[in-house]
């Protein structure tokens, strides 16, 4: 059925009609999402930070986008659009699986090859600018805990540094026998649980440190995650914990690619997102190629004081805690002073 399944594909990327009452029924659907994205404090904590480590790079925004920006989209505006940027030149077809390749070229020249190609406006993509200080980004929700995150703005996708930093959030903060759960979790009992990630899907990203905790041991909890970062900076790295960290990298991209629409999905990302087919072989070369000096370097180099974020999502105050924290709430010293010079 692999000949209905690329006329199908190519009818819905550069034929479709978009008719009124469908784009209507999927606007609602849309919406219904929206909704329910608001009510996910994950969701809302991971978009407050997102809008704090990035000042003007898309990924700042929500992937779903915005309720007033999505209803106001006419139907026109929708299918301009469609016609705009969905062109054969602007596409691309992936086809794993057990196919004959001849076969599969000529049914994809034969559906998408008749469709004219069309000039594409550029697309402008601001680059984030440098951060030069820290962040610090305080939300209340109706939760019963505090989520808190520490990150800081990472590299691009393509940058010899990203698979050393996937390295190192595999390293201190993979598991229960990573340094951040051992030291926060099991020694000073001051999170529920805690993780590291690094995210980069393309020309940007982040590396964030996530933890849950009693609304009281933030704070500490913040200071806790400073700490073993200085600690690991000085001391550094394991052989052996690089090894398990490799192993694990590894074991879980093997384990993503044992479906074929999983390995559909590597080689277009690394064709759109990279650039470059042969992107996962550069990634385990690097990984493997990697030293415990490299993960040292990376962790002073990119988790810097001056480029960190802290962002919680907390708990609503009682009404006694209001009041008391308001009364008791010292007036900020001024951080600047003027002098009049001759």
């Amino acid at each position: 059925h692999l000949e209905v399944a690329v006329e199908l594909l190519a009818d819905m990327t550069l034929r479709s009609t978009l008719p009124a009452d469908e784009v209507a029924r999927e606007r609602d659907v849309i919406l219904r999402e929206i909704a329910m994205g608001d009510d996910d404090h994950d969701r809302r904590h991971w978009d407050a930070l997102a809008r704090t480590v990035f000042k003007t790079h898309p990924l700042r925004e929500p992937v779903i986008g915005y309720r007033d920006v999505f209803s106001a989209v006419s139907r026109e505006e929708l299918f301009a659009y469609y016609r705009e940027r969905y062109a054969p030149n602007n596409l691309v077809v992936v086809i794993a699986g057990d196919v004959f390749v001849g076969g599969v070229r000529a049914s994809v020249e034969k559906h998408f090859g008749a469709a004219p190609r069309r000039r594409l406006a550029p697309v402008f993509q601001p680059t984030e600018t440098q951060q030069l200080a820290p962040r610090v980004f305080r939300e209340t929700a109706e939760v019963e805990l505090s989520r808190g995150a520490i990150a800081w703005p990472s590299v691009a996708l393509t940058h010899p540094d990203a698979p050393l930093l996937d390295l190192l959030a595999v390293v201190i903060g993979y598991g229960d026998s990573s340094p951040l759960w051992q030291e926060l979790r099991e020694k000073q009992r001051v999170v529920h649980s805690v993780d590291a990630h690094h995210w980069s899907p393309g020309e940007a990203g982040l590396f964030a440190i996530f933890f849950n905790c009693d609304p009281g041991k933030r704070d500490a909890a913040e200071r806790a995650i400073r700490r073993e970062l200085e600690r690991l900076a000085a001391k550094g790295f394991s052989r052996p914990a690089l090894a398990r960290a490799v192993r694990q990298l590894v074991v879980g991209e093997i384990g993503g690619r044992k479906t074929v629409s999983r390995r559909a999905s590597r080689l277009g990302s690394a064709e759109v997102v990279a650039g470059d087919l042969d992107f996962s072989r550069t990634w385990f070369a690097r990984v493997a190629g990697a030293t415990p000096a490299d993960l040292r370097r990376v962790l002073r180099e990119w988790l810097t004081p001056a480029r960190e974020n802290t962002v919680s999502l907390d708990p609503v105050p009682k009404a006694k805690d209001a009041k008391t924290a308001k009364a008791t709430k010292a007036k900020p010293a001024a951080d600047w002073t003027l002098k009049t010079l001759p």
